[in-house]
C-alpha cells in the first residue's frame, strides 16, 4: 500500500508516520512537507516529497501513485496566523485541503483521512470553523472513501502552542487569557 501523510513532519503527522512504521510490510510511506530537502531518510519505507498546500502542481506530484492520503497539515506558528505568508486557517486548512482533495481525486487516490477539529460542521462563523467546513465539504463531495476526525486541542512534548503557555506560566505570576476570557475549549 502507498500512503501519503500530508503534514508528516508536524506534531500529529510525525506521530502518525512513527505509528505506521512498525506495520509497514510492503507499505511505502510518503511524507509530504513544504521543505523535503531538509529531511533525512529515516527508513527505507519512508520518502519525503514537497507538498505545499498552496501549490497545486506539487500536490499533484505528491499524490501520484498513492492509495491513501492522511491529511494533517497545519501552518507554522499555529494558532497565530501570518497573512503575509498565507499561513492562515482559510489558506491552509480550507483552500489547501480543497487543492489536495482535487489532486488526490485526479490521481485516483482511494481513501482520504482528514484531521479536522472539534466543533467543526456546526455552522459556526469563526474563520477556523469556516475553513474546516470548506475542507470537509470538499472531501465528502470528492467521491473518495473518507474518514474525518474532529479532535480537540492536540498537545504533547513537541507541541508549540500549549508548551508556550507552560513556559509562560513558569515565569509570570499569572497566565494570560486569550480573547475575552469566554472562549470555550473542548
Amino acid at each position: 500500500m502507498k500512503i501519503l501523510v500530508s503534514g508528516g513532519t508536524g506534531l500529529v503527522g510525525s506521530e502518525i508516520v512513527e505509528r505506521l512504521l512498525p506495520g509497514v510490510n510492503g507499505t511505502q510511506i510518503t511524507v509530504g512537507t513544504r521543505s523535503p530537502r531538509s529531511r533525512e531518510k529515516t527508513n527505507s519505507h519512508v520518502r519525503f516529497v514537497r507538498s505545499d498546500v498552496n501549490d497545486s502542481a506539487a500536490l499533484e506530484a505528491a499524490t501520484e501513485g498513492q492509495e491513501v492520503v492522511i491529511h494533517c497539515v497545519q501552518f507554522p506558528n499555529h494558532p497565530i496566523e501570518n497573512h503575509w505568508r498565507n499561513w492562515t486557517y482559510m489558506k491552509v486548512d480550507g483552500e489547501g485541503t480543497v487543492r489536495l482533495v482535487a489532486a488526490a481525486k485526479k490521481n485516483g487516490v482511494r481513501r482520504f483521512i482528514y484531521l479536522s477539529g472539534a466543533g467543526a460542521g456546526r455552522g459556526r462563523m469563526e474563520t477556523w470553523f469556516q475553513a474546516k467546513q470548506m475542507a470537509e465539504n470538499a472531501i465528502r463531495e470528492s467521491g473518495m472513501e473518507h474518514v474525518i476526525f474532529r479532535p480537540s486541542w492536540i498537545y504533547g512534548p513537541r507541541d508549540h502552542s500549549v508548551n508556550r503557555f507552560v513556559l509562560i506560566s513558569r515565569f509570570l505570576p499569572f497566565l494570560p487569557v486569550i480573547g475575552n476570557g469566554r472562549t470555550k475549549a473542548q
